[in-house]
This record gives C-alpha cells, structure tokens and sequence, in this order.
C-alpha cells in the first residue's frame, strides 16, 4: 500500500468571487482533519498556510496538546495531533513528505487535487483505490480552504479526484473541507461493502 498524506491549502485558493486568496486558520479544520487522517491511517496531515503568525498558532494549539497532561478521553486528540506537521507551502510539505534527501529532491510523490468541480479527465474514486493500494510513490491529497483550489494549485497536481456526489444528486457542492477529508478517505480506505 502507498504512504498517503492529506494536505489542506490556505493559499492559493479562490474565495466566492473566484478571487485567489489567503484564508484564515479554523480551529476545527485543525482538530477534525487530524482525527480524519488517524482513524483512516494516513501517514501526514499537512496544514499550509503561508503566514508566519498563522502557521505559529496553528503550532501552538498542536503544541498545548503535548505540554500538559491530558485525560485519558482526550489521549486520542493528542495522538491525532501528532500527525500534523504546519508548513509554509506546497514544496515544503512535498519535500517533507518524500523524505527529502540529496538523492530524493521530492519529485516521486503524486500530488491528487480536490475540487467540487469535475475535472476534464477526473481520476475516479475506484481507480484511486486501486492505485493506493499498489506497490508506488507516496500519494499526497490537497484540498482547499476557501472555495477551494485556485487554478496553480490544481496545476501542480498529477489527478484530479472526481468531486463527490451523491445518489440523491441536488446540484449544491458546498461541503464544509473537514467533511470532505473525511467522506473521501472513507471512499478510498473505508471498508467495502
């Protein structure tokens, strides 16, 4: 099975206007992603953000989990947090990800984008799965904040995932990000039924 770690752009991504943007931190973006990525056994979370004082208090709020004790209920949040690494941007959690040596320069991962838009050629959900669970480079998924990804974040992607839809199909595409980690690792390494 290929590593896979989730990783979940501040900028660039468009806001309502289709502006590109730099969106703020949410606090439960932070924690709920991180609980996603350990109850699926996703390697790394990756929060981006290119703002320093942003960055510094999404790593204070994972730091304040490891600094005092914690309840033994609250034991499974730590732990969660203990996957997220806060990065700058795309390269650095790219070269993070690959293990970046010399000899490695970051180029062996496949970077999969999001959207709620279909992609020309979308890559879809079984044919990840297939993929994930093949002998191959590290897969990283990129989601947006926002309105999601902006036109060059999806540009440095490899695939582009199929949105996703439902059987009761009503046209509205506005999940909020932390629901759609989850739906979509659920769809690519929940238990089939």
């Amino acid at each position: 099975m290929r590593r896979l770690a989730v990783a979940l752009l501040h900028y660039p991504v468009r806001d309502g206007q289709g502006k590109v943007v730099t969106t703020a931190v949410t606090s439960v973006d932070i924690h709920d992603i991180a609980r996603s990525a350990r109850t699926y056994n996703v390697d790394r979370y990756y929060l981006i953000h290119p703002v320093p004082a942003a960055r510094e208090l999404v790593s204070h709020v994972q730091k304040s989990w490891f600094d005092r004790p914690v309840s033994p209920k609250n034991e499974a949040r730590r732990e969660a947090l203990s996957r997220l690494s806060v990065v700058p941007d795309l390269d650095t959690a790219v070269r993070e990800f690959s293990g970046f040596s010399e000899e490695n320069s970051g180029f062996g991962v496949e970077v999969w984008g999001t959207s709620a838009q279909a992609a020309q050629v979308p890559l879809a959900i079984r044919d990840a799965r297939r993929i994930l669970e093949s002998n191959g480079p590290p897969v990283m998924i990129l989601f947006g904040t926002g309105n999601g990804l902006a036109p060059q974040a999806l540009e440095r992607c490899q695939a582009q995932l199929e949105p996703i839809s439902s059987e009761r199909e009503s046209g509205y595409r506005h999940l909020s990000v932390r629901s759609a980690v989850a739906i979509l690792l659920d769809r690519l390494l929940g238990a089939r039924w």
